[in-house]
């Protein structure tokens, strides 16, 4: 009688093997998966620590913004960062989140002494084919094979950008570097399922940690962002923003970093893409008057708002203003056009005897854009008076210069010297009050919003 033998045991894989054999299933060559090998290990060896944190919140979920630790208001950091970090005497707050992720260990938005003990940043921060549906049943089998493909793979790529630095880097290296591939994502993001679109956000926002892959995204955003807007000016309706929720999800990303924004500015020409958008916007609810009309307008209120604040954030950098005030002028002519669109829009009349039957629902929103484009015009108006303080600095420094050559028996050429310098530059010494921090926060600054901004809506 045969003793039939025991089964054999399965042999399991070890977890970074398990992720290796899935990698070489789906062609990845044997080369980079040797790479990518010492990269799984070391995550094992590392207890799950990573440079930057990039946890994705959700709506409403609690963050932490530090005003000590931040570099702009639009950082925050999530609630285990804030936890592990050395917060003691610094000025923060407690929020609801309305989506974004934790900046910690990103050294472009949060101070390296405001990191957690998990994150301690990066040492060096440089920077399908589906075949066509013949019916409806085919197309009902393509549309669920592509969305089950797409989420299979999305989530595969967050799980492996999740497992160790060295594949989100390797990650984050091949998209950009694959042509083409990154502007299909952001464009593609309008026939994909939310579900996937949602996981394609939060796979884009943990490979923004990379340096280099933020760099190359922000250039495909900004081509995105274009054409986006062109869509919505010619649909005429803020709906279809709804449809880009790239949008607003990955500008406050891209357009706060202080190290990544004015480069941009310089090699993209990004304030003239806002500017352009803006005045295509402008230009397609003018009447035969010259002027913006607010019924026509309040259609693309929202999308208007999108665009100026995130001129705004653009703006928000000091060397950006300087840098447009100095040089691009031309620039400046584009602003100044902008608002003579906005003069006198919906210029309200007082009516006696008459009764209003309806209310007009739109009254508010000439107010609301005033407010927002004269936040832009005070950003302008300081980078074009700190230029006007650089330049007195040097003149004082000049001046002191020379006194200080002079012998003491020419005291009275010094004076006349100084007497004369001063008389000259009685203006500038208007302009350097004018600039001073607390007077351009206050009076300066609200005076002229009063004297331009105002007038130009229609208001007195």
């Amino acid at each position: 009688m045969d003793v039939s033998s025991p089964p054999e045991k399965r042999r399991t894989l070890s977890h970074h093997d398990a992720i290796l054999q899935k990698l070489a299933q789906h062609g990845v060559p044997q080369e980079y998966l040797d790479q990518s090998q010492a990269g799984l290990i070391l995550a094992q060896n590392s207890s799950g620590q990573r440079a930057v944190c990039g946890t994705v919140w959700k709506k409403n979920d609690l963050a932490y913004r530090c005003r000590t630790c931040e570099h702009d208001p639009t950082c925050a950091i999530c609630v285990p960062c804030f936890q592990n970090g050395d917060h003691k005497g610094h000025d923060y707050s407690i929020m609801y989140s309305g989506g974004g992720c934790c900046d910690c260990g990103d050294a472009t938005a949060w101070k390296r002494e405001g990191f957690c003990s998990r994150h301690k940043g990066r040492q060096d921060a440089r920077y399908g084919i589906c075949r066509p549906a013949e019916n409806e049943d085919d197309q009902t089998e393509v549309h669920a094979m592509t969305y089950e493909l797409s989420l299979a793979v999305i989530e595969m790529l967050l799980d492996f950008c999740s497992r160790s630095e060295s594949l989100l880097s390797f990650v984050s290296k091949r998209m950009f570097a694959c042509t083409g591939l990154l502007d299909i994502l952001l464009m593609g993001e309008r026939f994909l399922d939310k579900k996937v679109v949602k996981k394609l956000h939060e796979l884009l926002l943990k490979l923004l940690g990379e340096p280099l892959f933020k760099y190359e995204f922000a250039k495909v955003f900004i081509r995105y962002y274009q054409n986006s807007v062109k869509e919505i000016i010619e649909a005429c309706n803020d709906s279809v923003l709804k449809q880009y929720p790239l949008l607003s999800t990955f500008s406050v990303q891209i357009f706060t970093v202080p190290t990544l924004t004015p480069r941009l500015v310089r090699e993209v020409n990004l304030m003239g893409v806002l500017l352009r958008c803006l005045e295509d916007l402008f230009l397609s609810c003018v009447g035969e008057d010259g002027r913006l009309q607010a019924a026509k307008w309040a259609n693309l209120y929202e999308t208007t708002i999108r665009l100026v604040e995130d001129t705004r954030y653009v703006l928000s950098h000091e060397e950006v203003s300087q840098y447009i005030v100095k040089e691009l002028v031309d620039m400046s002519r584009t602003w100044i056009r902008l608002l003579s669109l906005v003069q006198g829009m919906d210029s309200q009349k007082r009516l006696t005897g008459v009764h209003t039957e309806e209310e007009n629902d739109i009254i508010h929103t000439p107010f609301v854009l005033g407010h927002y484009l004269g936040n832009i015009h005070m950003l302008l108006a300081k980078g074009a008076f700190s230029l006007v303080e650089t330049r007195e600095s040097k003149d004082e420094m000049f001046a002191s210069s020379t006194a200080s050559g002079l012998d003491d028996d020419d005291d009275g050429l010094y004076l006349a010297k100084v007497g004369r310098f001063s008389e000259g530059s009685s203006a500038g010494q208007l302009r350097g009050r004018i600039v001073s921090s607390h007077e351009m926060n206050t009076e300066g600054i609200s005076v002229m919003h009063k004297r331009t901004l105002f007038p130009l809506l229609g208001y007195a």
